[in-house]
């Protein structure tokens, strides 16, 4: 089973190293690793350095993983499945801390807010709702169902004993009397898990995230539509995927646990599909945000004063309230505000005084929540407490009831 062993080990390390790798291409150019830079600064030579220093370290980590998978297969084929995935998360880390703090420490001394106006142009309360894809969630209910079918069909022909725990070379090592939880416990976690991501479909359609800053909020409006949209795909597709893999993963039970070609593309089909979903939403996603900019609004007889760099962040609140289909606007080419400080590592977003719940992410794709209001952080603490559930119900409980995989 050593083949299974090197799936289990590469290929969630190198979808997650091809995520990182892409992420800064999935950015806006004026949050380069998450720092925010004036428009008339992306091309400085510290940022491309940054950029490239970062993802020749995830490249290094990267390589330093898939070799530890394959010298450790043979050996200790648990430490060869679970160690690359956190290796990888570990040095990519280090190295977005690193190469983001040398674009901090050049804007800082050089100045390159100053003088420069910013004003904050996007709506909190935005003005559209993406769809969610239901077929896609319709679509993981029938694989659902179908291996139902063939688990109920199958059912008086399993074993007594079956297997509800399989080492980190794919091979069943502990055994349970049959039940109807010991044969159907996967699929109803698979259940489950689509109720949670349709759920949370539903919660992103109407919860409204605040828009990207943008010097003209039609553009802001349809790009923050467009990449709703994508992202609402982008939930369904991998909730169809988790279910198959899901389906799969019991149809392995029932038909074969031993049978070793099986087990292997029971695995890799749905890490491949998984794969390829993520790239083409990453090249979808990165054409959303290039939408071409609308008319150039008109001045109004009386418009707003630019702010600059050090009242921006003040201001926030009072700015952000206006909506973007407002005439009133100043056309003067403006940047977003230098609101670093309320960005922990240019990943976690705690502002007080802002009363968005969801803003856009610096790093990475989507929305994240402000963990400075009260909603936010009741949310952070309650997502907390769902890591640790599963890791507990993925290592603890599998030692002692025998479910899962080592």
């Amino acid at each position: 089973m050593i083949a299974t062993t090197l799936i289990l080990g590469t290929g969630p390390t190198v979808l997650i190293a091809v995520l990182m790798l892409m992420m800064p291409s999935l950015t806006q150019p004026t949050l380069p690793l998450g720092v925010s830079v004036p428009a008339s600064r992306v091309g400085e030579p510290v940022i491309g350095q940054a950029v490239r220093k970062f993802r020749l370290w995830v490249a290094g980590a990267l390589v330093l993983a898939l070799a530890s998978v394959f010298a450790l297969a043979w050996v200790a084929p648990v430490a060869a499945s679970t160690v690359p995935v956190p290796l990888v998360l570990v040095l990519s880390g280090a190295a977005y801390v690193v190469a983001r703090g040398g674009i901090r420490r050049a804007k800082e001394q050089e100045g390159w807010y100053e003088s420069v106006p910013v004003r904050l142009t996007a709506s909190v309360t935005g003005g559209h709702r993406a769809p969610v894809p239901f077929v896609w969630y319709i679509v993981a209910l029938v694989i659902l169902m179908a291996a139902g079918v063939v688990g109920v069909a199958l059912y008086p022909s399993l074993p007594d004993s079956i297997a509800t725990h399989f080492n980190g070379s794919g091979v069943a090592d502990t055994y349970s009397p049959k039940s109807f939880f010991s044969v159907f416990g996967v699929l109803l976690v698979g259940f489950g898990l689509v109720v949670l991501l349709f759920a949370l479909a539903l919660w992103v359609r109407v919860v409204q995230p605040r828009q990207r800053a943008d010097a003209d909020p039609a553009r802001s409006a349809r790009r923050a539509h467009a990449q709703l949209r994508l992202m609402q795909g982008l939930l369904g597709q991998i909730t169809a995927t988790s279910s198959l893999l899901i389906a799969v993963s019991s149809l392995v039970v029932w038909l074969g646990p031993g049978e070793a070609a099986l087990v292997n593309v029971g695995i890799f089909v749905p890490l491949a599909l998984l794969l390829v979903v993520i790239v083409v939403f990453a090249v979808r996603y990165q054409r959303a945000m290039r939408v071409a900019p609308a008319a150039a609004p008109q001045p109004a007889p009386h418009g707003e004063p630019v702010s600059r760099a050090g009242a921006a962040t003040s201001g926030l609140v009072a700015s952000a309230s206006r909506d973007a289909r407002t005439s009133d606007v100043d056309p003067t080419p403006s940047d977003a505000p230098d609101d670093d400080r309320f960005w922990k590592l240019g990943l976690f977003y705690v502002n007080r005084n802002d009363p968005a719940f969801l803003v856009p992410k610096r790093f990475g794709i989507g929305w994240t929540i402000n963990l400075g209001s009260v909603g936010g952080m009741a949310l952070g603490i309650v997502l907390a407490l769902v890591i640790v559930g599963a890791i507990v119900a993925g290592f603890v409980l599998p030692s002692q009831h025998g479910f899962g995989v080592h």
